[in-house]
């Protein structure tokens, strides 16, 4: 269950940087961004 948390938080910075990068370049990404988890002890955790 921890490697799962772990590649979603690694994800969830990734979609950060994402985000980051779309509003530099003067897009605007939608808000709130999805991330789909179908692990559900670290859904369990996250929540």
């Amino acid at each position: 269950m921890e490697s799962e948390f772990v590649a979603a938080s690694e994800a969830g910075r990734e979609l950060l940087g994402v985000r980051e990068t779309l509003s530099e370049i003067g897009e605007s990404p939608a808000l709130p961004m999805k991330m789909l988890i179908d692990n559900q002890a670290a859904i369990r955790q996250i929540e």
